[in-house]
């Protein structure tokens, strides 16, 4: 896959954090049409190589 779409799932995702919009996973398979890993992995890559600061939150079920 292009990393000009990796770079815009991870902008999308970035976005919604911003905007206090608790995104998750299935808002990432939704919003880009990719498989459910593949979103999963999206979300560890920007919390473990970018270092953002994400923390699920288990009542709002999505990270902030």
């Amino acid at each position: 896959m292009p990393d000009r779409l990796k770079y815009g799932r991870f902008l999308g995702f970035h976005k919604r954090i911003k905007t206090q919009r608790v995104p998750n996973t299935t808002h990432l398979v939704d919003q880009f049409k990719i498989s459910s890993r593949t979103a999963q992995r999206d979300v560890e890559f920007f919390r473990d190589r970018l270092k953002a600061p994400l923390k699920y939150d288990h009542q709002q079920r999505g990270y902030s």
